[in-house]
């Protein structure tokens, strides 16, 4: 169920900016400059690039 409240938030987030409009400030928990954070790539077809795919593990559990 969060996973889909994720999913829920992001996309509304990314409508927001196509209006010009500005989503919340994050949906996720900044790690501070330099500090070492662990991330899991998902699996999609969405884009090529790593960074897309790459998400933090409270998000995937």
């Amino acid at each position: 169920m969060d996973k889909d409240r994720h999913i829920h938030k992001k996309a509304e987030a990314q409508r927001l900016i196509k209006k010009g409009l500005t989503p919340e400030p994050y949906l996720y928990q900044i790690p501070e400059l330099g500090k070492r954070f662990e991330y899991i790539v998902v699996e999609n077809n969405s884009s090529p690039k790593i960074g897309d795919k790459m998400e933090y593990p409270e998000v995937v559990r």
